[in-house]
């Protein structure tokens, strides 16, 4: 699924410039012929998640320092942003090293409407584009419907982070918009955190403990590298000019066993804001598309 995701993000890229990609070179570096686009859009707003009911105020303010957050106790409630998401890093991380079996489905959105597509020049080519584009997602229903399915023992390259050993890396209280830990009628409690938006964030690199962003610490942003490639052999007809890609709204719901410390279910759904400006085999086109990517994890066997 996650060549699918890369697939879109390359098609995007090559009929209307990029979504997440293509920033940097091969040494990791931004490339000298991309300029970072910074203006905001103008009219255009950035939405919530669609039929998402987002909290209305913070469960607190962060620190205003990095810092380890403190180990939560074995079945408690956390309430404070720093003793859930050490919980949250706790769950995920030691999933990771006792490789549960799961099921697991991923489906993705390009909506047309208002508020998430803005084409400002190049209307002819923008839209059909990416009303083509959307024949390579698919809907919720139908991700449903053929769920992967990794047995227990695997090696858990599919579960957060991918290719990673671990299952969450994000310290820094600052990037967290929004934290809660709440208590379900099924007695499971479930934690959600929001991040605030990021810019370009880079995904974890394979085997390291060291993230590159604070959204890929938890999250799976689009390898820059991979996308490249794909890319590669269009760019005599693509000439991005200005481009951005901003991630924001960015939810983890992980419930879980209290009395197991076991997680059963994670859901991480991640917005993407893309503003593009250049020239695709000379035509000029300029806009802003929001992409919505979501992932689901369940039925989880320790």
């Amino acid at each position: 699924m996650r060549k699918l995701v890369m697939k879109i993000c390359s098609l995007l890229f090559i009929a209307v410039m990029p979504f997440s990609f293509a920033l940097y070179t091969a040494e990791g570096e931004r490339a000298d012929d991309f300029e970072i686009y910074t203006e905001p859009s103008p009219g255009f707003s950035i939405p919530e998640y669609p039929g998402y009911e987002y909290p209305t105020a913070p469960q607190e303010t962060a620190p205003p320092q990095e810092t380890e957050p403190p180990q939560a106790p074995v079945n408690a409630v956390p309430t404070s942003t720093a003793e859930i998401l050490a919980l949250y890093n706790k769950l995920m991380n030691e999933a990771k090293a006792q490789r549960p079996g799961f099921k697991k489905y991923e489906f993705q959105e390009i909506p047309g409407g208002p508020e998430d597509r803005v084409v400002r020049q190049g209307s002819a080519l923008v839209s059909p584009v990416l009303k083509a584009v959307s024949a390579y997602t698919k809907t919720e229903s139908e991700a449903k419907k053929s769920p992967l399915i990794f047995d227990k023992g695997s090696d858990m390259n599919e579960f957060p982070l991918f290719n990673n050993p671990n299952g969450s890396l994000l310290t820094n209280l600052n990037a967290i918009k929004y934290a809660s830990c709440a208590a379900l009628a099924n007695g499971n409690n479930l934690i959600t955190i929001i991040l605030h938006e990021e810019l370009s964030p880079r995904a974890t690199p394979p085997d390291s403990n060291t993230p590159l962003s604070n959204t890929g610490a938890i999250f799976n942003p689009p390898p820059e590298s991979e996308i490249q490639k794909y890319l590669e052999q269009y760019s005599s007809v693509v000439k991005p000019e200005k481009y951005t890609d901003l991630f924001h709204n960015c939810t983890a719901e992980l419930e879980y066993n209290p009395q197991t410390n076991q997680i059963v279910s994670l859901t991480q759904r991640t917005v993407t804001k893309v503003d593009g400006v250049g020239k695709v085999m000379g035509a000029a086109i300029d806009f802003t598309q929001n992409l919505y990517y979501t992932l689901r994890i369940y039925d989880l066997v320790y």
